[in-house]
């Protein structure tokens, strides 16, 4: 097909020239002549030697790839894009036109008052699904790798699309389909800084002396509810009124009376309290314990030793910078890597590139993927290919440039 670009008293337009072939009206053309299809630019169809040409009004509208050509895109053009696409190609569903008619590149996809528009061709002979691909493969090109989220969102996007075949319908735009790990990362985990095993300790000696605390407070703590002091007032005053005569008007018989229901009343009370007492110092006990166990602090067995956990219940990285050991916690997925100020583990390193790969799991497993770096990232001594994807096992050596880290899984 011949591609160019002609101005003239219409304004300026986009002309696609066809293979030659007879000129014959279809279903497809007949649809977008008497419909108004949205997110498609309005074009004429004319024959000229047997050729088909198609004219789209381009009149101030920019494609993506001069739009982008010198800003880099951020995660909302990217969900405003795919957004796009997704609802052009239902609009084609709904009049029962084939999408991969759909004329698919950077040069071809407009943007016009701020929506984006697409061109239909019959002539089109770039299927949908490579056209989709060319888009993505661009998407990841211009994307801002300052956001970090835009590129967690672009290489997911890719990866549906190029690893898992996904089609355009089923795309997870704005991560509405992830797992509730993933999004509890991203949402409530605050960003975290590099810190070395000594801080590791001390951390834990912190959370040890706070559960430690709570426990002693929950031996401290016990007290009489108002029910138990009334019926001990009532029983005191009644005993003392049968000893003082005209203390109270009553018969000393019913006042025996009294002081013996208050008594009982009370004992009954007051080993409700202390019941209550006993369930609430073990519950406070079992949750001290449990965020023992969270953090690494010491808990007791059954036997009353104690027991250290040293290291977190979650997959970490472990390597070494300025001679001493640096652990970081794979605590948010994705996870990525780099020597950029927003990404979860910062390496300080000029061989390290801003946003250098990212580690991300599904269920149990995980896999790191590198991010087109510049200078390279390796496991167990193979280089990967710029967004290649391998999975990751216990005691993995991982090599961010010139940095070599260990993978360590979770404690089972």
């Amino acid at each position: 097909m011949n591609i160019h670009m002609e101005t003239g008293s219409d304004g300026k337009m986009l002309i696609v020239e066809g293979k030659e072939s007879e000129m014959v009206d279809n279903y497809e053309l007949k649809m977008f002549k008497s419909n108004v299809i949205c997110g498609f630019l309005d074009f004429d169809v004319v024959s000229i030697d047997n050729k088909r040409r198609y004219s789209y009004d381009i009149s101030g509208a920019t494609s993506i790839r001069d739009a982008f050509g010198s800003e880099a895109m951020n995660r909302l053009q990217v969900i405003q894009l795919v957004t796009a696409l997704k609802n052009a190609v239902s609009e084609l569903n709904t009049f029962l036109i084939d999408y991969d008619k759909i004329f698919l590149t950077p040069d071809t996809v407009f943007l016009k008052d701020g929506k984006y528009n697409f061109c239909f061709c019959m002539e089109n002979d770039i299927s949908f699904t490579e056209g989709l691909r060319d888009i993505m493969e661009y998407i990841l090109e211009r994307i801002d790798y300052r956001d970090n989220e835009a590129v967690v969102l672009a290489y997911k996007l890719y990866h549906q699309v190029v690893r898992d075949g996904i089609g355009i319908e089923a795309l997870d735009v704005e991560g509405e389909k992830r797992d509730t790990f993933e999004r509890n990362a991203w949402e409530n985990v605050a960003k975290k800084e590099i810190i070395s095993y000594k801080d590791y300790a001390e951390e834990y000696d912190i959370r040890e002396d706070k559960c430690k605390s709570e426990n002693d407070a929950s031996k401290k703590n016990f007290s009489l509810t108002g029910q138990t002091i009334f019926f001990a007032a009532l029983c005191g005053i009644s005993f003392v009124g049968i000893f003082v005569e005209g203390m109270l008007p009553l018969p000393d018989t019913l006042l025996k009376c009294v002081v013996l229901i208050s008594m009982a009343a009370g004992a009954y009370s007051l080993m409700c309290d202390y019941r209550k007492y006993k369930g609430n110092a073990g519950k406070k006990t079992n949750e001290a314990e449990s965020d023992a166990k969270t953090y690494g602090a010491k808990t007791e067995d059954s036997s009353g030793e104690q027991t250290m956990l040293l290291e977190p219940q979650c997959p970490r990285i472990i390597y070494s910078m300025g001679g001493e050991d640096v652990r970081v916690s794979v605590d948010r997925i994705p996870f990525t890597i780099g020597s950029g100020r927003d990404v979860d583990c910062l390496i300080k390193r000029r061989s390290v590139s801003r946003l250098h790969a990212r580690i991300f799991n599904e269920g149990s497993r995980y896999f790191i993927e590198d991010l087109r770096s510049t200078n390279g990232t390796r496991v167990d001594n193979k280089r990967l290919a710029h967004n290649q994807v391998v999975e990751l096992f216990d005691g993995s050596i991982i090599e961010i440039a010139d940095v070599e880290a260990e993978f360590k899984k979770a404690l089972d």
